[in-house]
């Protein structure tokens, strides 16, 4: 905020002066000139966008902590309170005999923090996924051992007599 830094008579007038460069008639409490230190020009106002979407998101993000401390006082941050939901809403996914996928991959999305842009995952990478990185390897050492045996077996003919 502008801040007056001083005050003149003019016109038998009260004027406040603020540092902003804006004059302010005291008595009708009307500008009569308006900032010419923070005018709105081409070169800054995105900046000065940028700065309104932070304040807004600023005060949304303090009013959604205060109703979550409502429901959970250990609440204290925006984060706190995006965990409160998520975990809400795993509450509400176990409630389901069965839950349905998409509601799965939203959880997943959601505690994975967005949705993540992944390649298409090999059958190996998947398998490291479920089973664990050291579990796969063996695996795959020991898929990678048979096939290595049946390539290098000898193949017997046997006739009949």
């Amino acid at each position: 905020m502008a801040t007056i830094i001083e005050t003149v008579e003019r016109d038998s007038r009260t004027i406040a002066v603020y540092d902003n460069g804006m004059e302010r008639d005291v008595g009708a409490n009307r500008i009569i000139r308006g900032p010419t230190a923070s005018l709105i020009t081409a070169e800054n106002s995105t900046v000065l966008l940028r700065r309104r979407w932070e304040n807004y998101r600023r005060a949304a993000v303090k009013r959604i902590v205060g109703e979550a401390q409502s429901i959970d006082r250990d609440v204290s941050t925006g984060a706190d309170a995006f965990a409160l939901v998520a975990s809400k809403q795993f509450v509400a996914l176990m409630d389901y005999d069965k839950p349905r996928i998409d509601e799965l991959e939203k959880l997943g999305e959601i505690m994975a923090g967005g949705k993540q842009d992944q390649p298409e995952q090999t059958p190996g990478a998947l398998l490291s996924a479920v089973l664990g990185a050291d579990i796969a390897r063996s695996i795959a050492q020991i898929i990678s051992d048979v096939i290595g045996a049946k390539q290098s077996a000898e193949i017997i003919d046997i006739k009949p007599d």
